[in-house]
């Protein structure tokens, strides 16, 4: 009998095993992806998202479904993906499950958020895979439920990225075949992380390769 793991019951420490994956910890994203500075209006709008987090968050913990629309809409409405004809944003509720067989069991889950870049004769690639908790969770608590996620799109491409967050907390990962790069973590409360945030998402959208 086939038993059925849901993707958030896994630990990281079951999910480098079962995937065989190393971690290297990196400081720099600029090794990795061309980041642009930001014009003012960016800095300005940056400002503006920082100042209505904070002002939520104060009150007390901010749900997931909060964060989503006080946090990530706003910043991927600012690095040009709704904008980008090519790119497509698949939410939690328009998303199948995803289930990959391990053994004896089959791991279950479904992503908070996908960003695909339609490559046409219905190809697409997996532009970031976004996994978002309360304000109230540790944000690499969410970290073995997005690797499994990301593992899920190795076959048709070599890197796959990720970004999970809280709201507050933002922690990028870089997915390749045996070895997961984990991010320094970006606060959205910080004058200058927030702005480096929009800077990394931005450049995300703009990868038309999956290496």
């Amino acid at each position: 009998m086939v038993n059925v793991v849901n993707a958030s019951s896994l630990t990281l420490r079951e999910v480098q095993q079962r995937f065989q994956l190393d971690c290297q910890l990196e400081t720099d994203l600029s090794r990795f992806l061309t980041l642009s500075p930001l014009t003012e209006a960016q800095v300005a709008r940056v400002a503006g998202i920082r100042q209505s987090w904070g002002r939520y968050y104060s009150n007390g913990r901010v749900t997931e479904g909060e964060v989503k629309i006080l946090a990530l809409s706003p910043l991927l409405i600012e690095a040009g993906y709704l904008a980008a004809p090519e790119l497509r944003l698949s939410l939690e509720e328009w998303i199948n499950e995803v289930e990959i067989e391990d053994g004896d069991r089959v791991i279950r889950g479904r992503m908070d958020l996908i960003v695909c870049r339609d490559l046409g004769d219905r190809v697409s690639l997996c532009v970031l895979i976004i996994e978002a908790k309360n304000s109230a969770v540790n944000v690499m608590e969410g970290l073995p439920q997005l690797l499994v996620y990301m593992q899920s799109f190795l076959e048709g491409q070599g890197v796959v990225w990720g970004l999970v967050t809280n709201g507050g907390d933002y922690v990028f990962v870089r997915l390749e075949r045996g070895l997961f790069r984990l991010f320094r973590g970006l606060g959205l409360m910080f004058e200058g992380d927030g702005e480096r945030l929009l800077e990394v998402l931005i450049a995300l959208g703009r990868l038309e390769e999956s290496c």
